[in-house]
């Protein structure tokens, strides 16, 4: 359902998302597909969160403006995501759908706001007796709704708000499901654990929570949290590390200030999300050395795991020893292959048939 003005006022729009249409790389501008009472509309804007963590068919609610693209048409500029409760049937049908509400699909939804309009929500949370007005509804059912909306109220607030973000319903769920009881109060005062802790939560997700309580832009768990997702994307981007220099240009290029990056970086370095390898090498990454732009700042795992490979990879060398039978071998294989080898081959072969680790290297043919 939408409310348009081509004026280019402000206008809202509320429908189901069908597609991502395309998706900027640095997770910020997108171009998607809704679907509403009056077809398939396109909406774009800063629309990461949908792109990256919604699934088809969510309910989305957005506000903007529309406007006439010359070649794209009329499409829907979106400023962000409303806040609060769908302000249209459609939308409430289908955010009640998705609310988590036991024995409330989108058949008992649709029955629901057939019944009470706008006020559904209210009915559920005020007077639940009247959801046997519903035909299909029995008491059981009915009780089970009530129960559930009862002991659940502060949770099913928090959803509320968590949705008018852009979030999915089963990143929701996921979150109130890690935390339980303290969901609330994480996100609130904790909003970039979710990026660390929760799958489906990136960092531009948990920022638009923070930012929209209120949290400075310069805020040290802003600024730990964009230097973790820099190295998380460099991960996936194929890179072990980044150069402390390059992790403060992808910091800065999320738009986070870098002053506070140094003591950012350090206390991920305590928290082992983050190791630092210094510049000049020193033997212990735990020992946070003065900063330096050459030095080396990992994700704990791969640090980790190159640590582990180095160490598996000097035993064997060390363990290594050439077989007394080795050349009986080599000259039984000469026979059997019809070949002669060549005292440098003949050495390699030796170092491979005792050796942990060998790494053979030459021109082609040889």
């Amino acid at each position: 359902m939408t409310q348009a003005d081509e004026s280019g006022e402000a206008a809202w729009l509320e429908g189901r998302l069908a597609r991502v249409v395309w998706a900027a790389d640095d997770g910020g501008y997108a171009v998607v597909r809704l679907k509403t009472s009056v077809g398939e509309v396109t909406a774009v804007g800063q629309l990461a969160l949908l792109a990256d963590e919604a699934e088809t068919d969510t309910f989305v609610a957005l506000e903007g403006t529309w406007e006439s693209h010359p070649v794209h048409g009329r499409q829907f500029r979106a400023s962000g995501f409303l806040q609060g409760l769908p302000r249209t049937l459609e939308g409430l049908e289908l955010y009640l759908a998705q609310a988590g509400i036991p024995g409330v699909g989108r058949a008992t939804a649709r029955r629901i706001v057939a019944a009470f309009g706008v006020s559904a929500l209210q009915v559920i949370a005020d007077s639940p007796e009247r959801l046997l007005e519903v035909k299909g509804l029995g008491e059981a059912k009915v009780e089970a709704i009530q129960s559930r909306w009862e002991s659940d109220a502060e949770g099913a607030a928090l959803a509320i708000r968590l949705r008018g973000l852009g979030l999915a319903p089963r990143v929701v769920q996921r979150i109130r499901e890690r935390y339980g009881e303290r969901a609330a109060a994480v996100v609130a005062r904790e909003p970039y654990r979710l990026a660390e802790e929760i799958a489906g939560v990136g960092f531009r997700t948990a920022d638009a929570i923070a930012r929209e309580q209120g949290l400075p832009a310069d805020a040290p768990e802003r600024v730990r949290a964009a230097a973790i997702f820099a190295l998380q994307r460099a991960t996936s981007d194929g890179h072990a590390f980044l150069p402390r220099a390059e992790l403060t240009a992808a910091v800065a290029a999320l738009g986070v200030p870098t002053d506070g990056l140094d003591a950012a970086i350090d206390s991920a370095s305590q928290d082992r999300r983050a190791i630092i390898e210094p510049a000049e090498g020193g033997d212990d990454p735990m020992a946070l050395p003065p900063p330096h732009p050459a030095d080396r700042i990992y994700g704990p795992e791969l640090w980790y795991a190159e640590v582990e490979v180095a160490e598996q990879l000097a035993a064997r060398v060390e363990s290594a020893e050439i077989p007394l039978s080795a050349d009986d071998e080599i000259a039984r294989a000469e026979r059997l292959e019809g070949v002669s080898l060549g005292e440098e081959q003949r050495e390699a072969v030796r170092q491979a048939l005792g050796g942990g680790v060998v790494v053979v290297t030459g021109g082609p043919g040889t």
